[in-house]
C-alpha cells in the first residue's frame, strides 16, 4: 500500500540515491566520462550478480557459483570499494570444500557441489588467491587466521596433484611437476 501511494518519481529518486551511495565507495576520475560511467555500471553489475551466499557469472544467466568466477568477481568487488560484500562469498566457498581439500569447480545455490565433479584443478589456487587478496586489501588478520586451515588443506590437495605428475615416467618431459590433465581450459 505504501509503494502504491508513493509517486514514481520519489521511488525512482530513492533507488537512484541508494545506488549512487553504494557505487561511489571508490571515486574514479577519468578524462572520458563514458569510461568513468562504465566503471560504475560494471560495479553495479558485480553487485547484482551476487547473493549473500555467492557470486554468479551474471545476474540472470547462471545460478551456480564457479570458484574461477568468484575469484575474479570478488577481486573486482574489492577493488571497487565493495570489500564488505566479499567475506560471505569466501565463507560460502569454504563451506563447499571437500574433506580432501578439493574445491568443487562449481556449487549449486544450495551450496552442494555441482555433480558430476569434473577433473578441473584450478579451483584450489583461485580460492587461495581470492582469500589472500581479500586479506591483503582489508588487513583482516582474524579472517586469515579463521580461513588458514582451509587454505592449507587446499594447498595440500594441490600438492598431491602435483606429486602425481612428479614420477619417473615424466622426468625430463614438460609433464613433470605440472597439474594433471583436466577437463577445463583454465588448468
Amino acid at each position: 500500500a505504501t509503494l502504491r501511494s508513493t509517486p514514481d518519481a520519489t521511488l525512482s529518486q530513492s533507488v537512484a540515491d541508494a545506488w549512487q551511495k553504494q557505487l561511489h565507495q571508490v571515486e574514479v576520475q577519468l578524462p572520458n566520462q563514458q569510461l568513468q560511467d562504465a566503471f560504475y555500471a560494471s560495479t553495479a553489475y558485480l553487485l547484482m550478480a551476487r547473493r549473500e551466499n555467492g557470486v554468479y557469472s551474471g545476474p540472470t544467466s547462471e545460478r551456480a557459483m564457479w570458484v574461477r568466477d568468484a575469484a575474479y568477481l570478488t577481486d573486482g568487488l574489492i577493488e571497487s570499494g565493495q570489500a564488505e560484500t566479499v567475506k560471505p562469498i569466501l565463507l560460502a566457498l569454504r563451506s563447499s570444500q571437500l574433506p580432501s581439500g578439493r574445491l568443487p569447480y562449481a556449487t549449486e545455490p544450495s551450496g552442494a557441489p555441482r555433480l558430476p565433479l569434473k577433473t578441473e584443478w584450478d579451483a584450489q589456487g583461485e580460492y587461495i588467491f581470492a582469500i589472500t587478496h581479500y586479506v591483503e586489501q582489508t588487513h583482516d588478520q582474524a579472517f586469515l587466521a579463521e580461513m588458514y586451515p582451509s587454505i592449507a588443506l587446499a594447498a595440500r590437495y594441490q600438492q598431491g596433484l602435483l606429486k602425481g605428475t612428479r614420477i619417473d615416467a615424466n622426468l625430463n618431459t614438460p609433464l613433470y611437476g605440472i597439474l594433471p590433465a583436466g577437463e577445463s581450459a583454465e588448468d
